[in-house]
């Protein structure tokens, strides 16, 4: 661009002579008020700006009176008039306003037009027309712009949390009760307030939800006091009628326990009695008792009304309890009847004997026990004996009709041992019986002996075939023994039947057996080998047992080396038992000589381990578990460490050690399982603190609510533990909430310690531009509470109405820069090299060091009392002041 401004151009052959320069307008300056409006009326252009400029120089200097020149000259200048030299305005239209913005001759006159500007869409489209052109304008229009668009977004989010909050409440009042129900509720109620809501329909949503949701919490607290009156009122009826039962059974006891039963003694317990019964039914008018709680009554009437009265009959009947227990004793009587009336009267009054039995009825029950006990030893042989032969003849029936002759046979075999010495003649049934299985025996045999001929035809015929086939002899000597046994099998029950083919059988099967002899020879040289290694077992069984040191002997070593031994000789097989039963018994008594000794070290050991059974036992008795648990761990690393036992005193031994841990580690568990209910516990309550504590920091008036949050914070702090888990999360929402009562308290606090300079910055502004009257204003002053550092502001109440200067906006830019090192604020980015200036400045100066608040106050004072400017460039500077103020105060 800058090439293109000031390269030289080659001269055109046919270069245009050069124009003319343009003359400047003159302009004749008129006399009276009809040749100003004649003259301004015409004029176009620059020539109008240098009139109008020149008709306002000419009013300042009282040549013309504004009245005389305001009715002749035409719209928009009368109205550009009016507001270059400050005179009514009211007159003036929004349109022409806003064609002053644009068009008007001076500064002043687009400013004042700028700062009338309220519709959006008429600033939105000014600012975009006076951009590049009128940077004062420009800024004018765009701050309210910014205002206005600042305004739009607070009513979009004011009404946002207006029906955020109503949203909530209705939501609040539709959900079921929960532990933070009410607090929620608080806090919404609090919002609501804080947002002062005038829409009717809204609110009365709003006390619609509110009401429906204090209903629920009204209705869950009168609930709580129902249930909680109604739970005592339950609870001590249940008490007195557990009371009223006990009494019974206590009173039956004594009873018994004197066996007394005198006239008097009777008509008391019917009055003892009627009195019970009589309580109990005033309880139920206040509690009606469960079912189980009645059926315990009625048992303990029953046994006291019935009972007593029958053990009178029965001691009228049979005397006193030493004649029935000597009676009861003589197995020899018939006691038949006394038997079964002792056990109906002991059925009757099971209730009350069930714990604990007084003196007279526990003799009675002994003798009833012992008698019964005889009776049935005598009679029970007998009947076992028919019993059992009976059911072994329906079982040999039964094989019978099965079909199962080798099962029959044996059964029947077992039937001739069990009738031998039984007398047959006094047990018809049985004799009747016997013959008719005897008969069923025989024909079954009868029968099985035709069915299994083509079988036992079939069984010849493989062996036959076996005999000439190759194949191993070891499958071969297994198929000869699977097809007799298959013949045995067939021949069960038959006895001596079919001779003929068994012969036949059997010569076959010694042929076909042939070829696996000289393979069963070999096996016999392998038993041989067998033994040879079982004798080299017990020579090194011999050997080890003569070097061992009985002193210093190493118990699971010697367990370790009988167990190899015991392995070997089980892997040395198979052998000749003949042959083997020498050797056996040398290893049995080498092995159970070193046996012996084991167990002698062993016994040792066990009484170690018995040792911390009875400390782990003890342990049960200490109230600290924790610790407790922590011993009976050490006390296992210590049974490792005790030694071997024998496997069966090992597993006793550990199955009553492991008992006492787990009683010991339930008993742990059973603590945990408490201190985590109570961790619970302490969660929700912590809970609703926080919520309580998040509630307060929404108040209208925080600092009213001061001794409410600290007896919040007390109550939190003296909770007891919280869960691991939540902890964290607790404590942090804890501090959150505790923060931000805090800081909205010291925000009040600040605001209302920072409210006398909060009036007197406005108060100034209120001087510089507004059109109240001095007198008003120095009232204003005497009414505010000015603050020490600014108490001579008030003598520059004359200056500031002067007419802005260029200086004074150059001095309240540097101030607020000022202002701004001072408070550590950055200053925006155009603004940097004057900061650097003015700091380079300062440390040439000596100026530096700590910033005290007296300090901000006196600059924030000179601020202040700096010259007139022009609104737009005190409204930005005032921001910045503002923005500075509030940086420190932080």
């Amino acid at each position: 661009m800058l090439k293109k401004l000031f390269s030289r151009k080659k001269n055109d052959v046919n270069t245009k002579p050069a124009s003319v320069p343009a003359q400047p307008v003159v302009v004749t300056e008129p006399q009276t008020a009809e040749q100003w409006a004649q003259q301004l009326n015409n004029a176009t252009g620059k020539a109008q700006t240098q009139l109008f400029n020149k008709l306002v120089a000419a009013l300042a200097e009282n040549k013309l009176a504004s009245a005389d020149i305001q009715g002749l000259l035409r719209e928009p200048l009368t109205a550009m008039l009016a507001v270059q030299i400050d005179a009514d305005t009211a007159s003036i239209s929004v349109e022409q306003w806003k064609r002053m913005v644009t068009d008007g001759f001076t500064a002043k006159i687009r400013n004042a037009a700028a700062q009338h500007m309220t519709d959006e869409a008429d600033i939105s489209e000014l600012v975009k027309l006076s951009k590049g052109k009128d940077k004062a304008v420009y800024r004018i229009l765009h701050d309210k712009l910014e205002t206005l668009n600042a305004q739009k977004k607070q009513q979009q989010e004011w009404r946002a949390k207006k029906g955020a909050v109503l949203d909530s409440m209705q939501k609040l009042a539709e959900s079921s009760l929960e532990p933070m129900y009410e607090a929620k509720f608080k806090g919404l109620l609090e919002q609501w307030r804080e947002l002062s809501v005038s829409d009717a329909a809204d609110e009365q949503n709003f006390n619609t939800a509110k009401d429906a949701a204090q209903q629920k919490i009204d209705a869950a607290r009168t609930q709580e006091q129902q249930q909680r009156a109604q739970a005592e009122s339950v609870t001590m009826a249940d008490t007195n009628r557990q009371q009223l039962v006990t009494a019974i059974v206590s009173k039956m006891r004594q009873r018994l326990s004197a066996l007394d039963f005198s006239d008097a003694a009777i008509a008391e317990d019917q009055h003892f009695l009627s009195d019970v019964q009589h309580q109990w039914r005033d309880i139920e008018q206040h509690s009606k008792a469960g079912k189980e709680e009645i059926r315990a009554f009625q048992k303990a009437s029953t046994a006291f009304e019935l009972g007593l009265s029958h053990l009178k009959n029965l001691l009228d009947k049979y005397g006193d309890v030493d004649v029935i227990e000597s009676q009861l004793n003589n197995t020899e009587a018939d006691n038949e009847q006394l038997l079964h009336d002792i056990d109906d009267w002991m059925h009757e009054v099971d209730f009350v004997l069930s714990d604990d039995m007084p003196a007279p009825i526990q003799r009675l029950q002994k003798a009833l026990n012992q008698y019964q006990k005889s009776l049935a030893e005598h009679h029970q042989q007998e009947i076992d004996r028919i019993r059992s032969i009976r059911g072994q003849l329906r079982r040999c029936m039964s094989a019978v009709e099965e079909g199962s002759l080798r099962r029959a046979s044996g059964l029947y075999h077992g039937i001739e041992e069990k009738l031998e010495g039984f007398d047959l003649s006094h047990h018809a049934g049985i004799r009747k019986q016997l013959e008719e299985t005897t008969a069923a025996l025989e024909k079954l045999r009868d029968w099985q002996s035709f069915a299994v001929l083509p079988k036992k035809e079939a069984l010849i015929k493989r062996m036959s075939a076996l005999v000439d086939q190759s194949m191993d002899p070891e499958y071969r000597a297994q198929s000869i023994r699977d097809m007799q046994d298959e013949w045995k099998l067939l021949s069960r029950g038959l006895q001596n039947r079919q001779q003929d083919l068994w012969e036949t059988f059997h010569e076959l099967a010694q042929k076909a057996y042939e070829p696996c002899r000289e393979y069963f020879s070999e096996q016999r040289n392998l038993r041989d080998i067998n033994l040879d290694r079982r004798k080299e077992v017990v020579m090194q069984l011999k050997k080890y047992g003569e070097i061992i040191d009985w002193e210093k002997a190493d118990i699971k070593e010697i367990d370790r080396v009988l167990q190899l031994a015991r392995n070997d000789w089980r892997r040395y097989s198979p052998v000749d038992r003949v042959q083997n039963k020498p050797i056996q018994a040398e290893f049995d008594r080498l092995h159970k000589s070193l046996f012996d000794r084991l167990r002698e070290g062993q016994n040792e050991f066990k009484q170690n381990k018995l040792q911390i059974i009875e400390q782990a036992k003890a342990l049960l008795e200490l109230e600290d578990v924790k610790d407790a648990t922590e011993q009976a761990k050490g006390l296992q690393r210590k049974w490792k460490d005790a030694g071997v036992v024998a496997r069966k005193d090992e597993q006793q031994l550990w199955s009553e050690f492991r008992a006492v841990c787990d009683q010991l580690f339930a008993k742990r568990e059973q603590q945990i399982n408490e201190f985590k209910a109570e961790l619970d516990t302490n969660k929700e309550q912590a809970e609703q603190l926080i919520g309580s504590l998040a509630s307060l920091s929404i108040s209208s008036d925080v600092l009213a609510e001061q001794s409410v949050f600290e007896n919040l914070k007390s109550q939190f702090e003296s909770l007891g533990t919280l869960p691991k888990a939540h902890h964290q999360k607790l404590m942090k929402q804890y501090k959150d909430a505790c923060y931000s009562f805090e800081s909205a308290c010291k925000a009040a606090r600040l605001a209302a310690k920072d409210q006398h300079w909060v009036d007197l910055i406005d108060w100034v502004k209120q001087v510089r531009f507004s059109i109240d009257e001095q007198d008003v204003l120095k009232a204003q002053w005497q009414n505010m509470k000015v603050p020490a550092p600014a108490q001579e502001l008030i003598g520059c109440l004359d200056s500031w109405r002067q007419p802005a200067d260029e200086l004074n906006q150059a001095a309240m830019h540097e101030k607020t820069i000022e202002l701004e090192i001072l408070t550590g604020v950055a200053s925006p980015e155009a603004d940097s090299q004057i900061r650097m200036n003015l700091q380079v400045q300062a440390l040439s100066e000596g100026i530096g060091g700590s910033t005290s608040d007296a300090d901000v106050d006196q600059m924030v004072v000179q601020w202040l009392a700096l010259g007139p400017v022009e609104a737009p460039v005190y409204d930005e500077f005032e921001a910045r002041m503002k923005a500075a103020r509030k940086h420190w105060m932080k």
